[in-house]
């Protein structure tokens, strides 16, 4: 059994959002041969900083794993919970300690600080939980103190603005008459606690208990990530717990190790039936991955851990046994994980055009800096590479970065400064490989069914005299056009016109996206689309999925034509059809991307990447349709299965190349040559498997041919 002692150490600090703070030093009581620092195991109410570092009273309700239904509460909240009502009594207990042979308990010390209004006392406890001794003070004499088994307790208390601190506790030894090796003091423990594997596509509850299923067995091509998770229930609240692999595993693999997080939903998705959903609200769903050196464990709890794993380029292939180990005060247990690499070498870039449209200015509003400086760009790339790892490919840019001014001679001055930094920060992390412009137009009043779409206006500001002046459209976007054309840029441009045009606006819409063509021909129009009657109006088309699947025959003609066609979803369509909402099966958002294959849709996107705040957003009330990705930056369980669907995508489309001899494909003749293989999985747009063990047979299939 190891024992963490507390030596000079670097921290991080982890607020109760997940974020975390810059390393600091920090020192506590080194190990002398006879003086025992003994670490911190359970808890209540409490929280540390680090498994080595001080227990202090823990915000009210505090887990960080626990995320806030409306997310706006995260905004720039302090990373040490300051200004939350702090918990006014907290215990902390060390594990169960026993005395050597030939020695005797001497004394028990601590190191705390105790504020004026807090107090903090010491105990020790026997096996059954009995105190032996208590005090206020700073030590407690153990000689006459006969169990050789004892437990430490300390209690804390304050008074839900100030808390007490304790640094550290340990125990000196004595052995009176011979030399004793003080070894094995800590008493392990680790039956306390059950692991078990499970899919990436099962959403574990806090309340879902043990499976069967000690062992896995990962398939995966080299430079593909797959993933499992790990679930692990304690019987008793443990302050932390963390997961890791031997070095000599990330020679071979690059891994990623993330605790699932949970969010709370009131309600479940208002357009769908209970027989649809994963479970029935309110309850704390599973969602967030979050990044965490360890996590708390709560009794009678489960707390997942999500595991991804990608063999490099150079890793030969063949059948792998990876060790992961997962450490607690109470010491370790390892659950052995196979994963076998297939000869296959996965493409570092994927076909399927895939994009999220984001709100820029929530990088800087969530992260506390001020906008379009440095530090938002930063914070941007940092969540541009998250972007990419789960393969966006397409960027939309909002034209609004471009500014513009009126010259004193009537004619007016176009800064791209801002849009090229931008661009140039996604471009930087592969997300940028085509860029949409944002849309020009929309609903004159704002309403779903108005009947008129309206050009934005578009103002520049006057050199002379500061007021607002209006820019006419077509000069703008000629500007805009000129200005891709000599950053090399035009030919991976497209442009929105307005979103979602249904057949009582359809006119109008139809009236500026000629408007638009005449003014800039070389830019490709793309839309979001509830109408399939557009052809001449749209170079793209991207209709919701239920209208694609009703309008099918049509938007194949597209295609034979030249046309580019993708599908997307947004709140809808919900029920029977598939989707990246929080209360549905995993599954579901998966098989998006088999349906890209299965019926020829070379793109997919959805409009709500990071637009954080309520997860009921506004009277849609569908959690999880505004936002896949969470403040941090943080991965989701959507945002990998989602990425999972973009690689088995790829898998598939490249394995129909195969068949037949690399000879070029159109997405209808590729549909063709797989439907046998892709009709046990999906065998139309609402009939589909529902168990994840079923796509997987299917997909070592592919593996296997490839």
């Amino acid at each position: 059994m190891w024992i963490p002692y507390p030596i000079p150490i670097l921290l991080e600090a982890i607020g109760s959002s997940g974020n975390k703070s810059e390393s600091t030093g920090h020192f506590v009581v080194p190990f002398d041969g006879k003086t025992i620092p003994v670490c911190f195991a359970e808890g209540r109410s409490v929280q540390i900083e680090s498994p080595f570092s001080d227990v202090t009273l823990a915000p009210e309700n505090w887990l960080p794993t626990k995320l806030p239904s409306n997310l706006g509460e995260l905004i720039r909240q302090d990373d040490k919970g300051e200004g939350r009502k702090l918990a006014k009594k907290g215990v902390v207990f060390s594990p169960l300690l026993r005395c050597p042979k030939g020695a005797r308990w001497d004394m028990l010390s601590r190191s705390a600080t105790v504020p004026e209004g807090t107090s903090l006392r010491i105990a020790v406890l026997n096996e059954e939980g009995k105190v032996l001794e208590e005090t206020a003070g700073t030590w407690i004499d153990m000689r006459n103190i006969n169990s050789p088994v004892v437990r430490l307790r300390a209690t804390l208390e304050g008074n839900g603005k100030t808390t007490p601190k304790l640094h550290a506790w340990w125990i000196t030894l004595y052995a009176p008459r011979k030399q004793v090796q003080f070894r094995d003091i800590v008493v392990a423990e680790t039956d306390g606690f059950q692991l078990w594997f499970d899919s990436p596509l099962f959403q574990i509850f806090r309340d879902t208990h043990p499976e069967p299923t000690n062992k896995w067995e990962i398939h995966v091509a080299r430079n593909e990530w797959e993933a499992v998770q790990l679930a692990v229930r304690s019987k008793r609240d443990l302050l932390w717990m963390r997961l890791g692999v031997a070095p000599e595993v990330e020679r071979l693999f690059d891994v990623q190790i993330r605790y699932v997080g949970y969010i709370h939903l009131p309600a479940n998705s208002r357009a769908t039936p209970v027989e649809e959903l994963v479970r029935k609200a309110p309850d704390d769903f599973p969602d967030p991955l979050l990044d965490l050196p360890f996590v708390p464990l709560r009794a009678n709890e489960t707390q997942p851990v999500f595991i991804k794993l990608k063999p490099k380029k150079a890793t030969k292939a063949g059948v792998y046994d990876i060790s992961l180990t997962v450490q607690t005060p109470l010491g370790e247990r390892t659950a052995t994980l196979r994963v076998r690499v297939y000869p296959f070498v996965f493409p570092d870039r994927t076909r399927l055009w895939f994009t999220n449209w984001f709100r820029a200015d929530n990088f800087a509003r969530y992260h506390g800096v001020p906008e379009w400086g440095n530090e938002h760009f930063r914070w941007m790339r940092l969540y541009a590479r998250l972007m990419r790892e789960h393969r966006q490919n397409v960027l939309l840019v909002p034209l609004g970065l471009v500014r513009v001014w009126r010259r004193q001679d009537g004619n007016f001055r176009f800064d791209f400064e801002r849009f090229d930094r931008f661009i140039e920060t996604f471009e930087a992390e592969g997300v940028a490989e085509r860029l949409e412009l944002s849309h020009i137009g929309g609903r004159k009043t704002g309403r779903w069914e108005d009947p008129e779409f309206v050009a934005h206006p578009i103002w520049a500001t006057d050199e002379l005299t500061g007021e607002g002046v209006e820019v006419p459209l077509e000069t703008f976007l000629q500007a805009v056009r000129d200005h891709l054309k000599a950053t090399k840029r035009l030919h991976k441009a497209m442009l929105h016109i307005a979103d979602e045009p249904i057949p009582v606006n359809v006119e109008s819409w139809k009236a500026l996206s000629e408007r638009v063509h005449r003014a800039v021909p070389e830019l490709p129009r793309i839309d979001a689309i509830h109408v399939a009657n557009l052809k001449g109006y749209l170079e793209i088309f991207v209709p919701q999925l239920n209208f694609f699947a009703q309008w099918l025959n049509f938007y194949r003609q597209r295609q034979r034509e030249g046309s580019e066609v993708r599908f997307y979803t947004a709140w809808l369509p919900q029920g029977k059809w598939t989707n990246r909402l929080i209360d549905y099966p995993l599954i579901k958002t998966r098989l998006l991307h088999w349906f890209n294959v299965r019926y020829g849709a070379t793109g997919f996107l959805h409009w709500g990447w990071n637009f954080w705040g309520d997860v009921m957003v506004g009277e849609l009330q569908s959690p999880g349709d505004a936002f896949i990705v969470y403040p941090g930056p943080n991965a989701s369980l959507r945002m990998e299965a989602q990425r999972d669907g973009i690689e088995d995508a790829e898998l598939l489309w490249s394995l129909a190349e195969k068949m037949m001899g690399k000879k070029p494909l159109t997405p209808e003749q590729t549909t063709k040559l797989l439907e046998p293989l892709l009709e046990p999985v999906i065998r139309n747009f609402t009939e589909y498997t529902k168990n994840p063990a079923e796509l997987e047979t299917v997909r070592r299939q592919v593996l296997a041919k490839l």
